[in-house]
Parts: C-alpha cells; structure tokens; sequence
C-alpha cells in the first residue's frame, strides 16, 4: 500500500500560498500590513509553519493557528478572532484560485495504477477534499485520511495506524511518501512504515537512514 502526503507532495502548496499571500497584501486595508513586498511571501510562510506545528502538536486549534498567523503577520498580538478570521477568508479564495499539481503527480499514479494508493494529511477535512476532487484524484485513491480538528496528527505514530487501520492491511506492508523529514519519512519508519523523503530541491542531505528521492517518478524504483 503506497500512501502520499497532499501539501508539498502532490500539491504545490507553496507556490499557491506564496501567490495568494502577495495577492491578500494588495487586497487588504494598508493599514493591515507594513512589510514590504519583497519579503512578503517569505513573512506569510514562516507564520504559517510557526504556528502549524503547533496545530500538529495538539496546542491549538485549526482556526486558531489561522488567526495566530494572521495576527503575527499584522503583527497584532491583540487582533479579535473575529477581525483575524475576516482576514484569512480574504487569503482563502487566492490560495485555491493558485492550486495545481506537480507536473510529476500524474506520470506517477498512472506507472503505479496497479497498486494501491492512499493519501494521509493533516489539515482542513472540506479543504483538503476540494484538492483532491479538483485534480481527480479521489477517485484514484483507495483510502485518503485527513487528520483534522479531532484525533491524531501526524507524526503520532497513531495517525499511521489508523491510516493503516483505514486500508485493512499490516504497518509493514505500507510505504509512504512525504515532503517533510520529521513529519512524513521519520515519523512513519517510527510507525514501522517504509517512509522515503521526497526532496524536490535535490540539493538536501537525507539524515542516516532515511530514503531520499527528488522525483515522484522514482516510486517505481523503490518497488523493485
């Protein structure tokens, strides 16, 4: 059973949050936002991982880490949650708008349609499912479990488990393909997955022992 992460893996995530953050700056009241263009996109990111991890660790709530990260982008510790959820839902509709694949997402599941695949993410139930019926890839897809607002997150060893769990068949049997060093490829070989490290960059060094790939078209190889 072959399981992908969504965000960074199929779907580049960052590119659409780098365009639709620069978007929301020229959308919102001036008053909102000092920073310069420049580094906007780079401002916007670093919140969102600061305050992210902290919704993976279960200190947060899903809506809260989006008003935190608008409020240390406007950077306003006191912001209403009510001002700072107006804010976001002006960001939502240019992420979506900026959604695509990587070029290598289909080339990969049609070399692996003969295998079950699954997806395992973190993230907003309803967005998350939006991704994946956009670009057709529900229906390629054996098993998708997205870890929301209740139970586990990955990288609890339990969010593997109940993945595992969702698909009928034995840790050992699962190979999973993320972004993320900690939270995709560590945290499923501490499940007793095969977790391989997708470094699109290429230019990483992969901690001892974890399987590093640059391509989704080097899943193939790691079958044979």
């Amino acid at each position: 059973m072959i399981f992908f992460d969504l965000d960074d893996t199929l779907l580049d995530h960052r590119s659409a949050q780098d365009k639709a953050a620069l978007a929301w700056r020229e959308d919102v009241d001036a008053r909102f936002v000092e920073q310069d263009a420049t580094d906007f996109a780079e401002i916007w990111h670093s919140a969102t991982l600061r305050n992210w991890k902290l919704f993976e660790r279960g200190e947060i709530s899903f809506a809260e880490q989006r008003r935190r990260r608008i409020r240390d982008i406007v950077r306003d510790p006191h912001l209403s949650a009510q001002d700072a959820d107006a804010l976001f839902a002006r960001f939502v509709p240019f992420y979506e708008a900026n959604w695509n694949l990587f070029p290598d997402v289909l080339p990969c599941l049609e070399l692996l349609k003969d295998h079950q695949l699954g997806v395992l993410t973190n993230g907003d139930p309803e967005q998350q499912v939006r991704k994946l019926e956009r670009f057709g890839l529900t229906r390629r897809m054996e098993v998708v479990v997205i870890l929301g607002e209740n139970g586990p997150r990955k990288p609890s060893p339990r969010a593997f488990e109940l993945a595992a769990e969702r698909a009928k068949v034995q840790a050992v049997e699962c190979l999973y393909i993320g972004n993320q060093i900690e939270t995709d490829a560590v945290a499923a070989r501490a499940a007793g997955w095969r977790g391989v490290w997708l470094d699109r960059s290429g230019i990483m060094v992969a901690p001892n022992g974890i399987e590093r790939i640059t391509s989704l078209l080097d899943v193939p190889f790691l079958l044979k």
